[in-house]
């Protein structure tokens, strides 16, 4: 059965465009499957997405938790001295950021002169560009996805580092972890752009994952239990629940109906998913590059992990 859900996450759809690259499964403390889509392999750094904002939420976690500095701090304190020219709201702090509830008029539109482009590609420092937003709602009253306030989150959690970023996600992240192939790529002025340009194997976006399950049980000596339970809760802001600190949600099954809803997932363009389910002992990876018209099928592809689970006891 688990052989069979694999065969139909990699058909393609009549129409096309689903493109499964690889597709991962932790279940029960080990790696039960694997397959990939040639020429990708397991030795693959596969791009993210906006998966690095689920990456960006757990290192500022890991910072927090060394004292590096305090997300609750408002912004325009701890900008003052640098960069006191900015004009922010002073409720704003940086858990508005990673919970996309900042208010900020940053708008996730893609294209020529749209928010997103101009800043990730005609912005020399991206987080400056969102900085200088207007306020268009108070803090913390309004969701809105926003790989802006992913962008700005990242500049505070960098700038609070004792060390380059690249040393100290070596030495606080990946080597703990085993994570080898980690890069995380920063834009021209030096700073990590949180919201999209981390890559990784497969596998190494796999321990990720794992990471994430541990914490979420508690057993993790990395990231504390507390932060990720608080990453994964849903958010006033948000009626609908879909989205805590830096993941999605399946609040009231609104990402996988009839699946638990203590899943939660990083989750970027073109299908790129890390699904954690903990009450299954479960992570599941895919990469690809799925059309805007096609589906991932990892819908199907749960539901029939349910099945194999159930089958398994």
């Amino acid at each position: 059965s688990l052989r069979a859900a694999f065969d139909d996450a990699f058909r393609e759809p009549a129409r096309g465009g689903r493109n499964t690259l690889a597709l991962l499964l932790w279940h029960n403390g080990k790696l039960v499957a694997e397959r990939y889509t040639a020429p990708v392999s397991s030795q693959t750094r596969m791009q993210g997405w906006s998966m690095n904002k689920s990456l960006m939420a757990t290192w500022s976690g890991l910072a927090y938790q060394q004292g590096l500095f305090d997300p609750e701090l408002p912004l325009v304190t701890a900008l003052a001295e640098s960069h006191g020219d900015l004009s922010m709201d002073p409720g704003l702090s940086t858990l508005h950021l990673l919970q996309m509830e900042s208010g900020l008029g940053f708008v996730e539109l893609y294209g020529p002169g749209g928010d997103a482009t101009r800043m990730l590609y005609q912005t020399d420092a991206m987080w400056r560009f969102v900085a200088e937003q207007d306020q268009a709602y108070a803090p913390g009253s309004r969701f809105a996805y926003s790989s802006g306030d992913t962008v700005l989150a990242s500049y505070l959690w960098q700038r609070a580092l004792p060390t380059p970023y690249p040393e100290w996600l070596e030495e606080n992240f990946a080597a703990p972890l085993g994570i080898t192939s980690l890069v995380a790529e920063a834009d021209a002025s030096g700073v990590q752009v949180g919201s999209s340009y981390a890559y990784m194997t497969a596998r190494d976006w796999l321990r990720a994952g794992v990471l994430w399950l541990d914490a979420w049980h508690g057993r993790s000596e990395l990231l504390s239990r507390d932060w990720l339970h608080a990453s994964v809760q849903p958010r006033d802001s948000d009626p609908a629940g879909r989205y805590g600190r830096g993941f999605w949600l399946n609040t009231g099954g609104v990402r996988h109906e009839g699946l638990p809803e203590t899943l939660f997932a990083a989750s970027g363009n073109a299908g790129q998913s890390v699904t954690v389910i903990p009450e299954w002992e479960a992570v599941v990876v895919r990469l690809g590059l799925t059309t805007a018209s096609s589906t991932t099928g990892m819908n199907d592809f749960l539901k029939a992990l349910d099945a194999y689970r159930r089958e398994e006891r």
